[in-house]
């Protein structure tokens, strides 16, 4: 039951994931021109760009979310938790090399540091 504030938050942070637009890219048509698209993480076109790190933080995410809901054991800690923290370091690598920062973005990221806290706290009590 404690661990359950911990699924919330991944799973919230991947509803956000799926529903805003939440990776920016920016396209030069022109020598004087920028234009700026939104896309959500579970779409293609960053990856088809040169962008894998937003679909890396979709997956780490999602393996973190399904191995939270199914651990019984203490030795799958140690991997939600590199999971959590390998989806925090895509998405912050995601903005410093591709410029790709939104607000929902970091909305994400902060759930996610949320999650991996309080899974960190409650995991230390837990007792299988």
């Amino acid at each position: 039951m404690k661990r359950l504030v911990s699924i919330i938050l991944i799973a919230c942070s991947i509803f956000l994931m799926l529903l805003t637009k939440s990776i920016a890219m920016t396209f030069a048509p022109g020598p004087t021109e920028r234009t700026v698209l939104y896309f959500s993480h579970f779409s293609l076109t960053p990856v088809g760009y040169g962008n894998p790190l937003p679909m890396l933080s979709l997956l780490f995410s999602v393996v973190a979310l399904v191995l939270n809901i199914i651990s019984t054991r203490k030795n799958i800690h140690s991997l939600i938790v590199t999971n959590i923290v390998l989806s925090i370091i895509c998405l912050a690598f995601s903005w410093i090399v591709f410029s790709s920062f939104t607000v929902w973005s970091l909305v994400i990221m902060i759930l996610q540091a949320i999650s991996l806290f309080t899974f960190i706290v409650t995991s230390r009590s837990y007792q299988p």
